[in-house]
């Protein structure tokens, strides 16, 4: 099957998160009209309603905010094209704004504060440089930042993602990091209101989450209450969510320690 979504994108200044969580429930939309699946489960129109199609959103890094945000959006509309699960790798933001009964969590320490300030900093300027000057100068701010950030180690990420990371070439990469931009442009426009949709989905007995994340990096790229929150469903049994701590394992976990997060990801679906 193939489908093409035209939602108006400009892929020179890469997409808005509104846009990406549009293009996902446009997505989810289409697969539910071509399932095969939901249409053998109905062969038998006198009989009782078949099963759905489950859909599971899977997201590592900034599609985590897209994804998150089409989860609550598609909940909230009383939509069929909502997920049914929903997995986040190595990034989980805070808990949705309606949620009560928050437990208590660390508070970022300033250090780590500026440790996740600041590569977003260089790395919207990156991206910044590359789109309306070109990538010569990009290059000098990316290195230049880069520089700076493993001189005094405050680069988020530690060896073991960089080697991962330079091993694989990536001809893209200063496109790839609009969404650095996006996430300032949004500060600065007054559209960081929207980002109240991205948190973890209200309900999540309903919509239970699993979080992986590797815990050998110098700061964490998740909100400390949301991992207490998800603890506390797993420990109380309140719903299918869990939080899933890889040792020896960075950002790219999925690569690292990929046995391990597909048994986790597999058994979480089957339940």
């Amino acid at each position: 099957m193939t489908e093409t979504i035209n939602l108006g994108l400009s892929t020179k200044d890469g997409y808005t998160f509104d846009e990406q969580e549009r293009a996902f429930r446009e997505a989810v939309k289409v697969l539910r009209s071509e399932s095969e699946y939901e249409k053998n489960q109905n062969i038998n129109a006198s009989g009782p309603p078949g099963k759905k199609l489950e859909v599971v959103g899977i997201f590592h890094d900034w599609g985590v905010v897209s994804g998150l945000m089409w989860c609550n959006r598609a909940i909230e509309d009383d939509s069929e094209n909502a997920p049914d699960k929903m997995v986040l790798f190595d990034v989980c933001t805070g808990p949705h704004p309606n949620m009560k009964d928050l437990p208590s969590a660390r508070k970022n320490t300033p250090s780590e504060e500026f440790v996740t300030t600041f590569y977003r900093i260089v790395f919207a300027i990156t991206f910044l440089c590359y789109r309306f000057v070109g990538s010569g100068l990009a290059y000098v701010v990316h290195f230049l930042g880069l520089g700076v950030m493993s001189s005094f180690k405050i680069f988020p990420l530690l060896e073991n993602d960089n080697d991962l990371f330079l091993s694989k070439p990536c001809p893209r990469l200063f496109y790839m990091m609009y969404p650095y931009y996006k996430l300032f442009e949004s500060l600065l426009t007054g559209g960081m209101r929207d980002f109240k949709d991205a948190g973890m989905p209200m309900d999540l007995k309903k919509t239970p989450c699993l979080y992986l994340y590797g815990t050998k990096k110098r700061v964490q790229f998740h909100e400390d209450v949301s991992v207490k929150v998800l603890e506390r469903e797993e420990k109380e049994g309140r719903s299918l969510s869990k939080v899933v701590a890889v040792e020896d394992a960075g950002h790219y976990l999925f690569v690292q320690k990929s046995d391990l997060c597909f048994s986790e990801v597999k058994t979480f679906l089957l339940k």
